[in-house]
């Protein structure tokens, strides 16, 4: 769910580009009221998903104030490998990327003429190879390694949130 940030503002405090086709429903604040309060559980879970993002966010400022751009781009690249394994277990180490060289480095806070004097070290150190959109980690320890990003684990032990309200959802006859 993107936006969710924008719930506690006013006006939206992000934009968003699809880098590909995407559908898009739009949920008021009204009905994303609606189910909070008929499913407590699911309004947990996103909860904890936010706490989530938040945490990715603080060690995002935290590698882009206190690292050099190879550490940078190897955060970038196991934090986009993480987060479509996520989404996408079947994920192996190559991967659709429809960024170009421009976008990843604005992502990471360096020129693109930067970029390109760095890419070739991590190519020539086998750690990567990057060819138009597709990405292909060749060393994923080494890449997380240069990283330096602390290791997380998502929790995902959920015995504690609110329980399924029996009913909840069903239509009167379902």
């Amino acid at each position: 769910m993107i936006g969710l940030p924008a719930l506690a503002l006013c006006h939206g405090a992000e934009s968003m580009v699809a880098l590909s086709d995407v559908e898009v429903a739009v949920i008021s604040r009204e009905k994303l009221g609606a189910f909070f309060e008929e499913s407590p559980r699911l309004a947990a879970i996103l909860f904890l998903i936010s706490q989530e993002e938040r945490v990715a966010a603080m060690d995002r400022l935290a590698t882009i104030s206190a690292t050099d751009a190879p550490q940078r781009l190897a955060a970038l690249l196991i934090d986009i490998h993480t987060r479509l394994k996520r989404s996408e277990p079947a994920t192996g180490s190559v991967f659709d990327l429809p960024l170009t060289q421009n976008d990843v480095a604005a992502l990471i806070g360096i020129s693109p003429a930067h970029l390109s004097r760095i890419l070739p070290w991590f190519r020539k150190s086998r750690l990567i190879a990057w060819t138009r959109h597709r990405m292909t980690i060749l060393d994923h320890d080494a890449l997380a390694a240069l990283a330096g990003l602390p290791t997380r684990r998502v929790d995902q032990e959920v015995k504690w949130l609110p329980r399924r309200r029996v009913g909840a959802g069903r239509s009167a006859g379902g």
